[in-house]
C-alpha cells in the first residue's frame, strides 16, 4: 500500500482552491501506475479545476519495491546541499526496516538518495532499462566536458532506446536543452583508474556530489512527515510544457 496525504492550497493563477492527495511513500510493486505518473512528470501534479493551471507540489517521497529490494528516497530539489547528512539518514532508516523485515526483505537493497522528481524520474528509466546508474553518472561527466557554459548544470537521463541516451539538460540559466549520445557511451566514460568507488560511498549516487559542497543540517527537518513542505510554502511550482517534452520541443543536439 502506498501511503497518502490531503493537500490544499490556492491556484496560483486564479486563487481557487486546489486541493487533491499527494503520495508521501509509493510502493511501485502495486503495478505500473505509480511509476508511469513518475515517468510522465505528473507526480503530486494537480491541475485547478476553475482555469486548469498546472500545480506541482514538492516535497520528500520515498518509493520502494519490497520484491525488488528497491528503496529510493527523494527530497525537494533544493535540499541537495545537505546531501551528506540526508544521504547517512537514510541509510540508517533502511537498517532499521531491514532488521524488522521478514526474511524476504532482507540482504541487499538498491539504495538511493536523489534530489528532485526528475532525479526520481531519472532512476525508473535507468531501473527499467537496466542500466547501471554508477556508468550514467560518469557518463554525465563525458556530456558536461568542454561545455563551461553548462557549469553547474543539471543533466538526467530522459529515455534510452537501442542505440541513444536521451539526456534533458537543465543549465542554471536558460531553457532546458535535449541531448543525445551513442549508448556505447556508458562503457567508455569513464577514464582508466577512474574512482568508481566513489559514487558508492553512500546513497547519493550522483557527480554532483563532487560539485555541490555538502552542508549540516538535522534530517528530521526533512522528513517523511511533511515538516519541510509546511517550512518552506509547500514549494509550489507550475508545471508547464518545458517540464514534459524538452526534447520535442527544443530537439536534440547531438554527441559522438
Amino acid at each position: 500500500m502506498s501511503t497518502l496525504s490531503p493537500v490544499r492550497f490556492p491556484c496560483e493563477a486564479c486563487s481557487a482552491e486546489v486541493a487533491g492527495e499527494i503520495v508521501v511513500v509509493g510502493n511501485l510493486s502495486t503495478g505500473h501506475r505509480l511509476a508511469t505518473r513518475v515517468l510522465e512528470r505528473q507526480l503530486n501534479t494537480f491541475s485547478c479545476g476553475v482555469c486548469a493551471h498546472s500545480h506541482t507540489v514538492h516535497r520528500t517521497v520515498l518509493l520502494i519495491d519490497v520484491g525488488a529490494k528497491v528503496w529510493w528516497h527523494a527530497y525537494p530539489r533544493w535540499a541537495e546541499v545537505h546531501w551528506e547528512d540526508l544521504s547517512r539518514s537514510v541509510e540508517v532508516q533502511l537498517r532499521r526496516n531491514r532488521r524488522a523485515a521478514p526474511p524476504g526483505g532482507r540482504g541487499p537493497w538498491h539504495q538511493r538518495v536523489v534530489f528532485g522528481y526528475e532525479a526520481l524520474r531519472e532512476k525508473i528509466v535507468m531501473w527499467n532499462a537496466r542500466l547501471d546508474d554508477v556508468d550514467v553518472e560518469i557518463a554525465k561527466l563525458h556530456v558536461l566536458s568542454g561545455r563551461p557554459e553548462w557549469a553547474g548544470a543539471r543533466v538526467s537521463l530522459d529515455h534510452v532506446d537501442e542505440a541513444t541516451l536521451w539526456w534533458r539538460l537543465m543549465p542554471r540559466r536558460g531553457q532546458p536543452v535535449g541531448l543525445r549520445t551513442p549508448l556505447d557511451l556508458l562503457s567508455r566514460a569513464g577514464p582508466r583508474g577512474f574512482p568508481r568507488e566513489q559514487l558508492l560511498l553512500d546513497a547519493f549516487v550522483s557527480m554532483r556530489r563532487w560539485f555541490v559542497p555538502s552542508r549540516r543540517v538535522n534530517p528530521l527537518d526533512f522528513d517523511l512527515d511533511g515538516r519541510s513542505i509546511i517550512n518552506d510554502a509547500m514549494h509550489l511550482r507550475s508545471a508547464t510544457d518545458d517540464d514534459r517534452d524538452v526534447l520535442g520541443e527544443h530537439g536534440p543536439a547531438e554527441m559522438s
